[in-house]
């Protein structure tokens, strides 16, 4: 893939979180629970993804020995993503997507600093002054857009 279309692709998918945010903040009301509108979205995701991974003929083709030789925090992932989307359900309705939105991106912007300066699961980027700054405006950002 070359480096236009998978900027493109990277915008779609950030387009398509704040539309998920809504729906699965609806699928909560329907269910009065945060908790099982996050499963019925991972199910359906689930579905979604076998779906599409038998249309394009892989079902066999899992690396499932290599897959279980991973260390234990590999396969911890899909829980964070539980997370994730539980608590983006109940925040939504509270602070609205625009201001879910930027707080996340901030969020990880900060844990992706830390991360690349540290060398957690990642070769060590030591933080530079440009981050720093890049960072003070991602931070600005985000409180002009929660205070507005």
């Amino acid at each position: 893939m070359n480096y236009s279309v998978a900027i493109g692709l990277a915008a779609l998918a950030g387009m398509l979180l704040p539309i998920q945010f809504l729906i699965n903040a609806r699928l909560s009301q329907g269910f009065e629970s945060a908790l099982w509108a996050t499963t019925v979205s991972f199910v359906v995701g689930t579905l979604g993804l076998l779906a599409w991974i038998a249309a394009r003929g892989q079902l066999g083709a899992a690396n499932w020995s290599g897959a279980l030789a991973l260390p234990w925090w590999a396969w911890v992932g899909g829980l964070m993503g539980a997370v994730y989307v539980s608590l983006t359900i109940v925040t939504v309705p509270v602070i609205g997507p625009t201001a879910l939105v930027v707080l996340l991106i901030l969020g990880q912007m900060v844990a992706g600093t830390a991360l690349d300066h540290f060398g957690i699961l990642t070769s060590i980027e030591p933080v530079s002054v440009q981050k720093l700054l890049g960072l003070a405006l991602v931070f600005t950002g985000t409180w002009m857009v929660v205070k507005a």
